[in-house]
């Protein structure tokens, strides 16, 4: 989360898991935890510019 709040832009490649009963569980899977929606949304970044993400799961809709 800290390189999250010093970079405009963020590059994610890893697994994901979407928790469509509760969305804001829905997580990316990171080398020693979990990054949730919620973790991101909490940190108000204000200088984000730009994200891509490639992740299982990341398009899964109904």
């Amino acid at each position: 989360l800290k390189a999250l709040q010093q970079n405009t832009w963020v590059h994610l490649a890893c697994h994901g898991k979407q928790d469509p009963m509760q969305p804001y569980n829905s997580h990316f899977v990171m080398r020693d935890e979990h990054l949730t929606l919620l973790n991101i949304m909490e940190k108000h970044l204000l200088q984000a510019e730009f994200a891509f993400l490639l992740a299982c799961h990341t398009s899964v809709g109904d």
